[in-house]
């Protein structure tokens, strides 16, 4: 009667619902599979991928600082005929301390051969 079928269906409703929880449960499940797969493809592309980006870097790192060291190169052979400005310093210094210019050489095989030279340049005074 009419108190059986409620319960029949009752029971149809909350095995339905049941079923849809775990249906919704088992594609979030699915889903999640589904995404870690593809995002642990992208970490291994990535891995590979690094040590390319990387000695990319340094090689570029490398370029600049050459092309750095060429431009400072450039700028110091502009004028043959002139001196860097730390040379022109160094003359300015002996020339103002009125100290002689001390050079020390030694043999090459470790003799004990050492020649000492003490002198003013004379075109410094």
């Amino acid at each position: 009667p009419k108190g059986d079928a409620k319960k029949t269906l009752d029971s149809a409703i909350r095995d339905v619902n049941n079923k849809y929880h775990l249906l919704e449960e088992t594609e979030k499940q699915a889903l999640r599979k589904a995404l870690i797969e593809e995002r642990s493809r992208y970490c291994l592309f990535v891995n590979c991928l690094r040590p390319v980006i990387e000695s990319e870097l340094s090689t570029m790192y490398e370029v600049t600082h050459i092309q750095e060291v060429l431009d400072a190169l450039g700028k110091l052979i502009e004028d043959p005929q002139g001196l860097p400005s730390a040379s022109e310093q160094v003359i300015l210094d002996v020339k103002s301390s009125e100290a002689g210019w001390s050079f020390r050489v030694s043999c090459l095989k470790g003799l004990s051969d050492e020649i000492f030279l003490n002198y003013l340049i004379p075109w410094l005074k």
